[in-house]
């Protein structure tokens, strides 16, 4: 299942000690709207089932495009597990306040290639998970293959 909020002045709004689940599902927040996960005991949970099956790229919640924005804050907590969350072409991600949490588990994968703010006191946790970023001159579409390396062990003085 794909859920899309999308377009300048569109809003999704997780407000008031509520829960949205996307649960091996796709949650794309694209073109300009807005998606804001706020206030004390607000929660939002990204859940999957990692694969590196084709078509597994999409599961999970994607922040795309400039202008977009996802807000956790408040003392609100984001949950990423097990699943993706893109944040990329030019969209914000930012994690502000005292008891904010983004947390990242499970083998979940933060994959930043735009702005990711952590600010005013917010956590980001990162536990058996990856938190990419894009490397330079490539484009989120770009395959993550990375180039290969020599290197040349140097002597070690004690």
């Amino acid at each position: 299942m794909t859920f899309n909020n999308s377009g300048t002045g569109t809003s999704l709004l997780n407000l008031s000690g509520s829960t949205l689940t996307n649960s091996y599902s796709t949650l794309h927040n694209l073109h300009g709207a807005t998606l804001t996960n706020d206030g004390t005991g607000t929660s939002m949970l990204n859940v999957g089932q990692g694969c590196s099956a084709p078509g597994c790229t999409d599961l999970g919640l994607t922040n795309d495009g400039t202008g977009t924005h996802l807000f956790n804050q408040n003392g609100a907590t984001l949950t990423n597990d097990n699943v993706f969350l893109n944040n990329q072409n030019g969209a914000t991600l930012t994690n502000t306040g005292v008891d904010t949490t983004l947390q990242n588990q499970n083998y979940g994968q933060l994959r930043n290639f735009s702005t990711l703010e952590n600010l005013a006191g917010a956590t980001l946790n990162n536990t058996a998970a990856t938190l990419a970023t894009l490397p330079a001159g490539r484009s989120p579409t770009t395959a993550w293959a990375r180039p290969s390396k020599t290197r040349t062990a140097r002597p070690c003085t004690i």
